[in-house]
């Protein structure tokens, strides 16, 4: 687009200095026609200020259209910067506010998975927040960020691989078994097998390190159930 804008502006100038070259003959005295072959007389004067007329229209619009160009990309440039902004001060609190989520479900496709690029990187360090703090009698209150984070995630996308593989971590702290079987075994029913790789965003959701540690947690777990019942 713009090699064409730059183009209709320089044969708008080429133009209007032909017809000022028109108008300079006939104020010099030249003969009010001119003879050019496959075109017929042209006159110089009245075609002389038409090319002028003309050239300097191309010229003005080919400005103004640069101009008005300029001015859309730095305000998409502006947008930009905001929304990279708006990113970087998501929040675990942010993302249980209504108006947010609203504003996220209404969002570019692109702005979206940035918020869910954000949201995926701050479950390990709220979920490390927490177990840092204390290593046992874990209660509700204590991974409220975390879970308005998964909670953001799964609304978004039910088979977010991150979400689902929280969501199980969360419920093992609180040593709710069923529960965290659950969503491991939701985690495990859409994790590639061992060496398969997912494209995009997904891929950092589902990888052969987390599956092969979700898998040790379930083993683990019926292991210590299968010994409580043998020696019950």
């Amino acid at each position: 687009m713009e090699p064409l804008l730059y183009s209709g502006a320089v044969l708008g100038a080429l133009l209007a200095l032909f017809g000022a070259g028109m108008l300079a003959r006939r104020v010099r005295g030249y003969k009010a026609e001119i003879d050019l072959g496959g075109f017929g007389k042209i006159t110089t004067t009245h075609h002389g200020l038409a090319l002028v007329f003309v050239g300097a229209a191309m010229v003005w619009q080919s400005t103004a259209a640069l101009a008005q160009r300029e001015e859309l990309r730095a305000t998409v440039d502006r947008l930009k910067r905001s929304e990279e902004m708006l990113v970087a001060f998501v929040t675990p609190s942010l993302l249980r506010d209504p108006g947010f989520r609203a504003y996220f479900t209404a969002a570019s496709p692109e702005l979206r998975e940035a918020i869910v690029r954000r949201a995926m990187g701050m479950l390990n360090p709220e979920l490390h927040a927490v177990t840092d703090r204390k290593q046992s009698g874990f209660d509700e209150q204590d991974f409220a960020a975390v879970r308005a984070i998964y909670e953001f995630l799964l609304a978004d996308d039910p088979r977010n691989g991150s979400a689902l593989y929280y969501k199980g971590e969360v419920h093992r702290l609180l040593k709710k078994p069923f529960v965290m079987r659950e969503y491991f075994g939701l985690y495990l029913a859409q994790a590639p097998a061992p060496g398969g790789t997912i494209r995009g965003v997904k891929g950092l959701q589902y990888f052969d390190e987390r599956t092969a540690w979700v898998h040790h947690l379930l083993a683990n777990d019926y292991l210590c159930e299968a010994l409580q019942t043998a020696t019950g």
